[in-house]
């Protein structure tokens, strides 16, 4: 995994300031699951790009589609199947936590038939 920070001003005006740092990292913006979090216990499997309300995480099954939060004080929880390419990543704060985000994200990805030992 790679981690690196910038002082480029990227626009943050929803999902604008989303596709402005997708494509400035090499990312087709088209192809972006765009949760309108609430800091619940919801996640979502995405089988299409686009915005998904009242979500706090996104599973995109073989990696179809580029999964995104937005996070300030809580944490973003990234998962991936290299087998399978599925991805995910999850907006996990205390709120979340106490509703259960994790469990539900485990669960989520048992149900779309993928192995937690993958």
């Amino acid at each position: 995994m790679t981690v690196a920070f910038s002082n480029r001003n990227f626009s943050v005006a929803g999902k604008s300031g989303h596709i402005s740092f997708v494509s400035a990292v090499g990312l087709d913006p088209d192809k972006l699951a765009f949760p309108k979090q609430i800091h619940s216990g919801h996640v979502e499997i995405v089988y299409h790009p686009g915005i998904f309300p009242n979500t706090d995480g996104v599973i995109s099954p073989g990696g179809s589609f580029n999964c995104s939060v937005q996070v300030a004080d809580c944490l973003p929880v990234f998962l991936t199947n290299p087998k399978s390419r599925t991805v995910g990543l999850v907006h996990t704060g205390w709120r979340g936590l106490v509703l259960k985000i994790l469990p539900n994200t485990i669960n989520s990805i048992l149900q779309i038939g993928e192995s937690l030992s993958d």
